[in-house]
């Protein structure tokens, strides 16, 4: 990965940079939310490295260009204007990802709960029954039926 992080004599190049990060993570985040709606758990899992990389490099280049306030004053109005835009587009597919991330983390939560609900109906039914005629029965053969609600 090149240094994108060294100050450029020339505030537009170091806006640009950003915002080249920035478009790509929110490619990365988009890929990530439909991972996440889709189920895909390889592709999320694929993604992580790279999104990692591509947050750090984005909030180094943030912090940067922050640091070059003055300097920014004197930025084409168009390129503000597309700096404005990106951020925007940014904070929207951020919370979307936010937003399929906690339906996932509440459907992974349910699923834990009625694993463990039927394995302590399980555990329960197993129990030694004696029959009016007095035989010993051992029910051991229950099934688990095990779903995932996507739509959460």
């Amino acid at each position: 990965m090149r240094n994108e992080t060294k100050k450029n004599q020339n505030p537009v190049k170091d806006v640009e940079a950003l915002l080249t990060a920035t478009e790509r993570l929110i490619g990365i985040y988009e890929q990530e939310t439909e991972a996440l709606k889709s189920s895909d758990t390889k592709t999320f899992l694929n993604l992580q490295e790279n999104k990692i990389e591509m947050s750090h490099q984005y909030q180094n280049l943030h912090t940067h260009v922050a640091e070059r306030k003055e300097e920014l004053k004197e930025l084409p109005i168009t390129l503000k204007e597309k700096l404005q835009d990106m951020d925007l587009k940014f904070k929207n597919t951020a919370h979307r990802n936010l937003k399929a991330l906690n339906a996932m983390d509440k459907s992974m939560t349910r699923l834990n709960e009625r694993i463990m609900k039927a394995a302590r109906e399980v555990m329960q039914e197993k129990r030694a029954r004696y029959g009016a005629d007095g035989s010993l029965t051992i029910e051991q053969n229950k099934s688990i039926s095990i779903g995932l609600n996507k739509s959460a």
